[in-house]
Order: C-alpha cells, then sequence, then structure tokens
C-alpha cells in the first residue's frame, strides 16, 4: 500500500511538473450596448507555482483595451501556493465595482460560433462558419477567418506576429465583406504558435470577439496565454 501511494504521488508531482503553465480563459461578456468586451485569464506559474489573474475591457470597433482597463495580478512571493481563481477572485472583487459599471453578460451558447477542437494541430488554419442563428436558414452567413502568423529567428530570438482575414459571404459564396484583423506589426517574443480558440458574437451579431491561444515553449515546457481579436461587421 505505501508503495502504491509514493507511487501515485509520484505520479501527480511529475504530471504537474510537466504540465506546464497552461491559463485558463475566462468570458465575462460584452457590455450593455455590445460595444465593450471583456474577459479574464488566470493560472499558476509552472515553475514558482505562483498564482495570477489578469482583466481586461476592450472596445471592440477600436480592437484595442480602453483606458484604465488592464487590471493585473502578477505572479510574486505573495501569490506562491495559491491557486490561480482564487487570485483571479481577489482582483475581480478588487474591482468589482468597475467591471458592474458594464454591466456585461457572459455569452450565450448560441452566440457562440466556434470553440477549437481538442485534437486540434494545424498552425495555419481557415475556420468556416455558418450562422444559422443571426441569419435565416433560407439565406445563411458563412464566416471564414484565416489567421497568418509569422514567424523570424528561433529559441530565445524568436519574435512572431499575425493577422487574420475575415470574410462574410452568402449562400452562394458572394463575398459581402471582408476585413483583416490584428496587426501584424506587434513582434511578440518566444510566441511559437498561435490558434484560433474561441469566435463568438454579439446578440446583433455586429460585434466580433475571436480569442487567439498564444504559446511558447521552454526546455519543452508549455507556457499558454490569451488575447482576442475584435471587430464589427455590417448586418
Amino acid at each position: 500500500m505505501k508503495k502504491y501511494i509514493f507511487g501515485l504521488m509520484f505520479a501527480l508531482v511529475s504530471f504537474l511538473g510537466f504540465a506546464g503553465d497552461v491559463a485558463a480563459f475566462e468570458d465575462i461578456g460584452f457590455s450593455a450596448d455590445g460595444k465593450t468586451y471583456l474577459f479574464a485569464e488566470y493560472g499558476i506559474t509552472d515553475k514558482d507555482f505562483q498564482g495570477y489573474a489578469e482583466i481586461y475591457a476592450v472596445d471592440v470597433a477600436k480592437n484595442d483595451f480602453l483606458k484604465n482597463g488592464v487590471y493585473k495580478t502578477n505572479p510574486s512571493d505573495a501569490t506562491t501556493g495559491k491557486s490561480g481563481s482564487s487570485v483571479y477572485a481577489a482582483l475581480k472583487e478588487k474591482n468589482q465595482k468597475w467591471l458592474n459599471s458594464f454591466n456585461a453578460t457572459p455569452v450565450s451558447v448560441e452566440d457562440v460560433l466556434y470553440i477549437k477542437p481538442n485534437d486540434f494541430k494545424d498552425k495555419t488554419e481557415t475556420v468556416s462558419v455558418t450562422d444559422f442563428v443571426h441569419t435565416t436558414q433560407d439565406n445563411p452567413i458563412t464566416y471564414n477567418f484565416t489567421l497568418v502568423p509569422y514567424f523570424e529567428g528561433s529559441g530565445k530570438s524568436l519574435v512572431s506576429s499575425f493577422y487574420i482575414v475575415v470574410e462574410k459571404t452568402d449562400k452562394d459564396g458572394n463575398q459581402l465583406e471582408k476585413i483583416v484583423v490584428g496587426n501584424p506589426d506587434v513582434k511578440r517574443k518566444m510566441i511559437s504558435s498561435y490558434a484560433i480558440e474561441k469566435i463568438f458574437c454579439s446578440k446583433d451579431a455586429k460585434n466580433f470577439v475571436i480569442v487567439v491561444e498564444k504559446r511558447s515553449e521552454e526546455n519543452g515546457v508549455p507556457t499558454i496565454r490569451y488575447m482576442v481579436e475584435t471587430f464589427q461587421l455590417s448586418n
């Protein structure tokens, strides 16, 4: 029995040691007018086991953070041994009045256009989604999202960026609208891959959010963080 318990503990420690730093994404939701999107991410660092949490408010039309729209609790000695969820709960409570001012509602199931499958491996992707919820069955709208990454250098010298081409087409494939989302001039250090994690829209299908997974690795141990790209389309 002792050998069994020791083996189980060793396996658990080994799993935790190689699990990496994978943040949890939290959808706080669109503001009441749909013009602002709020989200959070939180987790615990791989090596020092320090909790962290971040809350962001994004102007959907500008695809940029609001002024004074970012709140963080960085990993530190003070968060050692604390779970990411508890650090997030404390950060949220501290800024609850600010959060309440948006009257944000989490995205409902019918407004989720895409969720990345668990077995997804393609790094250069086109996600095609036909929206039957916000359009009619006779004339559905299809959205194509193509993530185009750029990488330069390798190892600790690696820098990368990306942009996303968004196309809106009718049932016959005619292009109704096309825009480019994201800034390829923003170079991020040590990010080795990007992937579209989720896509959703506001109730009126005018405001859109693309959740992008950012992955880096050091000594074979992954670190995953999230960001969003936002945009508006006409109906």
